[in-house]
């Protein structure tokens, strides 16, 4: 009984890693050959159910959504998305406890990642909406990270939507954020799109200051 109990539990850790590295091996094709990503993700999936670790499968589900919106599959990415965030909502393990911390991790990813398909499909309302629940749900983390990613994404639909005065509100608000967790990425796209912003709303002065701040960030970031 014994063996047998321990060929079990060598199996099912097994099957996790095989999850895992098929998981990282659709990460690796993915925007290099996306069909291909989408297979390894599918046997992510496959892995991840067998080993019924919801953490995984619940990566798995979002890396199909993900995957899915590039190559246009709308309706399966969409379904994929929402499967993830049910495996998460469904866990039971949502507590504030540290193993729940991951659990809530998974699910602010889930409801970012349909931001972010709604916001690619031009659906800015629906975008808005998990956008914002995000930044609810990163700020009861306390993340500052993906508070201030959570904020730069809600600046660019209130852009996408001629919004300027509420995207140069909540931008301004994720600089000093961005600065504090040094995202260089988003920090360069927020005064750009501040920038953008500002000359949207005849202000070619406030425009040019931030086009300038954009300038000397590229230069100290490259020193």
């Amino acid at each position: 009984l014994r063996r047998g109990h321990s060929q079990s539990k060598l199996a099912n850790k097994h099957t996790k890693q095989k999850s895992i590295l098929y998981f990282k091996i659709s990460k690796e094709y993915y925007n290099i050959d996306n069909k291909k990503a989408l297979i390894y993700a599918k046997l992510a999936c496959k892995e991840a159910q067998k080993s019924k670790i919801d953490t995984l499968i619940g990566k798995s589900y979002y890396m199909l959504g993900i995957v899915n919106n590039v190559l246009g599959n709308k309706k399966d990415a969409l379904k994929n998305h929402l499967k993830g965030i049910s495996v998460y909502e469904n866990s039971g393990n949502l507590s504030k406890s540290a193993d729940g911390y991951y659990y809530r991790l998974g699910l602010k990813m889930g409801v970012d990642n349909l931001g972010a398909f709604y916001l690619t499909n031009n659906k800015q309302k629906e975008a808005l909406k998990y956008f914002k629940n995000s930044l609810e749900l990163y700020e009861e983390l306390q993340d500052d990270f993906n508070i201030a990613s959570a904020k730069v994404n809600i600046g660019n639909v209130y852009f996408n939507n001629n919004e300027y005065g509420e995207a140069i509100k909540i931008y301004l608000e994720a600089l000093p954020v961005l600065e504090k967790v040094k995202d260089e990425s988003n920090m360069a796209m927020c005064l750009i799109n501040l920038g953008v912003n500002y000359k949207s709303i005849g202000k070619p002065v406030e425009a040019a200051k931030y086009y300038l701040k954009a300038i000397q960030f590229f230069e100290k970031s490259s020193n």
